[in-house]
Formats: structure tokens, sequence, C-alpha cells
């Protein structure tokens, strides 16, 4: 694979036959103290998101794109509450950068794919389910939104992309209760495609858009026909995500109008 970008937190690299895949990287502690390994979400980790996402709307031969967390136990633990915490009024600027990336994937304009080699918890959780489909590590990792357990009220945006994301029985359990799900619990509520040993996650990320892409011959005007066909398909979290949601309740900003 050749290496297309490189930051703090991403590595992007490109197969001969236009797969994008973005790898969440960091070893050792952030000057504040978080484990790197986490992936936890701040505003830079964010913006080299978007950076290689922008790399692949203006490279044509990009047909794919799939995000994982390498070999580690953690695909993504959500937001750094840490640096959100001690951020001040910049907690909800990152925040709503977040939900204008979760839209953008939402809609993304070619197949995408979300790696999950181990735990996606909270805003990771969400980022998982912004991708088209999701494979996952069968022997290790949960899945599970506890933002209540911070006093966090996730926006409308959010909601709106669990509940279409996810099947009508899990959303009590999954939003409000922030109960934990295996792979085994998330393939048989088909939230995951497929669930594989760690060792055979990369291949079987690009099998699965390998043999997605080989389906059918593309659509006309192939990027902007597929973009609109997911505009239209997740139109309420799509438009919620775009807008300017309520803070979740960082650093006392309010979670709700009420």
């Amino acid at each position: 694979m050749e290496t297309r970008y490189r930051g703090d937190y991403l590595r992007a690299e490109t197969t001969a036959d236009g797969i994008l895949l973005l790898t969440f990287e960091g070893e050792g502690l952030e000057p504040w103290g978080t484990k790197r390994e986490e992936h936890r979400l701040t505003g830079d980790c964010i913006r080299e998101v978007n950076d290689a996402l922008d790399y692949a709307d203006e490279d044509a031969s990009v047909r794919a794109v799939a995000l994982t967390g390498g070999g580690g136990k953690y695909w993504s633990n959500g937001f750094d509450l840490t640096w959100m915490q001690a951020s001040g009024s910049a907690a909800f600027d990152v925040q709503q950068e977040f939900e204008k990336l979760l839209a953008r994937i939402l809609v993304f304009p070619v197949p995408t794919l979300a790696v999950l080699n181990g735990h996606a918890t909270a805003a990771g959780s969400m980022l998982a389910l912004a991708f088209d489909y999701r494979i996952m590590r069968r022997d290790r990792g949960y899945f599970f939104m506890p933002a209540g357990d911070y006093g966090l009220v996730p926006t409308p945006g959010m909601t709106e992309l669990m509940r279409a994301k996810t099947p009508s029985i899990m959303h009590t359990d999954l939003i409000v209760y922030a109960v934990r799900y295996t792979a085994a619990d998330l393939l048989a509520n088909a939230v995951i495609s497929s669930s594989h040993d760690l060792a055979g996650m990369a291949d079987a990320g690009f099998a699965f858009l390998r043999e997605l892409l080989g389906r059918r011959p593309p659509y006309p005007n192939y990027r902007r026909t597929l973009k609109m066909i997911k505009v239209n398909t997740f139109y309420t979290a799509h438009h919620l995500l775009s807008a300017t949601g309520p803070n979740m309740g960082f650093n006392g900003g309010r979670s709700s109008k009420l």
C-alpha cells in the first residue's frame, strides 16, 4: 500500500485497486495524561480524519474508505473527556466539529467501512455507526454509549443516527441504559456484517469492500448519485447532524432546552 497522509493521530494508505485505509495511531500518553492507544477524539484528531477524507474526495481513483484502530484493543474510546473538561468553551466547538464529521461520513460519496478491532465506546460507537458497514473483532471489544454516566445527553442528531443505524429493539438499551454489546450481540442484531479474529481483520475488510464494489457496475455520475441516495436514506440524521445542536453538557453547557 502507498502512504497518502500521515498525521499525529491518523495514517492514510491506498491499495492498488483504490481502497483508502485510514488507521488511528498513537503510543504513550498525551501531555494531559490520556493513553493515546485509546484513540480518543479531540479537535486535532477530528481535523486529521477530515483531511484524509478531503484526499478521498479529491482523488477520483479512491473507490472506498475504511477506518481501523490497528492491532490494539481500542477502535475509539470516544471523546477525550480529560481534554474536553479542561478546555472550556472549546469542548462545545469540538462537539460540533464531531457532529459535522458524522454527517460527512454518513453520506460520503463512496462505500465506507468501520473495521472495529476493539472497543468502540461513546462517541466512538457513534463514529462507527456513521459508516455504511461495520465488521468487528470476534473475541474482544465492547460497543456501547455511556453518555449518561458522565452527565452528557446525546444531541438530537446523534440520537437519530443511533436510531437510524440500529434496530428498534436496541434503542432503549443502547441509547438510554448504556448496555454493552459484544460482536456476537451486534451480529445477531445486524449492526455489524461479520466478526473475525484480530489477525484477519484487515484482510476481511478489504475482501468485504471488494465484494461490495464488484456486485454491479457503478451508477451513472456515481459519487453524486451515491451521496444523494445516502442523504435521502438518512435524511433526518444528516439534517440534524449538519445543524448546530445543543451542548451535550460539557463544562456546564446546556444539554437541552428543558
